[in-house]
């Protein structure tokens, strides 16, 4: 399985995607097992105990701590010690990240959103291997680098990708836990060229710039108007944000190229009530085989 995540242009101006594919662990040793679960123990560790640092400093002077002081002041720490010194930094990043996000929505008015939270003790959290924390071998084999606090300096995993799976330049792995299973899963992030001209299809690059804080009726600039994740308000009107950044995309290459413009009513229009489908189990039936029927709620 892979997913977009975005996409530029490389030197020989060859449009580059760049994908995730997820990869089951294979053959996986006890051994190895013990030590990927105190990789993700440590990470969940450092996460909270980054978080605590990040609600002990703010009490004490009342000012967060940023990604760069944590990184200073923490890189001493324990938990930072065990794991690579990119994959602990990734962490810090991912809590920066999601305090900004809090605090974004905050500023935006909303009373329901609260600060990042603690994990759970027993969670087995995100591992991230960049650059020269990993290698990736012939036969679906990556080498994962461990920092110096181990016996062991390197560590061999052999996974299974899905079919037609053909992996570009890999930037980063990720290994993650199912914490139903047990299993281990490597995620590899690679970039590949888009074969847009081979399929036919002609590709115009343009500017997202302002285009996700634009009113598509109006054409005003309003940076508070998109107040939650997937919700812009303005002109009385209720939008799909993602919706209102494509139409101004559109609008903006129809402006470029001379075309005319459609009626905005018919390319955004405001959110309807959205309809509801409950799923109602069998009475005869256990839940466990999950089966019933949908009804749409009232």
């Amino acid at each position: 399985m892979a997913r977009p995540a975005r996409t530029k242009k490389s030197g020989n101006d060859v449009p580059i995607q760049t994908l995730t594919a997820k990869a089951k662990v294979v053959d996986l040793s006890d051994q190895d097992a013990l030590l990927l679960g105190l990789l993700g123990f440590a990470a969940t560790k450092l996460w909270n105990v980054a978080n605590h640092h990040r609600r002990s400093v703010w009490g004490a002077t009342g000012k967060i701590p940023d990604f760069v002081q944590q990184c200073r002041e923490l890189k001493t720490n324990r938990w930072y010690k065990l794991l690579p010194s990119q994959s602990s930094q990734e962490i810090l990043s991912e809590l920066d990240d999601s305090y900004r996000s809090w605090f974004s929505h905050r500023k935006n008015g909303d009373p329901s959103a609260r600060p990042p939270g603690f994990r759970k003790k027993e969670t087995l959290s995100t591992v991230t291997f960049k650059q020269k924390a990993f290698e990736i071998l012939p036969g679906n084999r990556v080498k994962l680098r461990l920092p110096k606090t181990y016996a062991r300096r390197e560590m061999v995993l052999e996974y299974h990708l899905p079919p037609d799976t053909t992996l570009g330049k890999v930037q980063q792995v990720k290994l993650t836990c199912d914490p139903t299973s047990g299993d281990w899963y490597v995620h590899i992030a690679h970039r590949v060229p888009i074969e847009y001209r081979e399929a036919g299809i002609r590709v115009i690059q343009v500017s997202e710039k302002n285009t996700s804080t634009t009113c598509p009726l109006c054409n005003k600039r309003v940076k508070t108007a998109r107040i939650q994740r997937g919700l812009f308000l303005h002109c009385g009107q209720a939008f799909n944000a993602d919706l209102v950044g494509a139409y101004n995309i559109l609008q903006r290459y129809l402006r470029e190229a001379g075309r005319a413009w459609p009626d905005p009513s018919g390319v955004v229009g405001a959110l309807a009530r959205p309809a509801v489908n409950r799923f109602v189990w069998r009475k005869t039936t256990p839940k466990g085989r999950e089966q019933g029927t949908f009804k749409q709620a009232v």
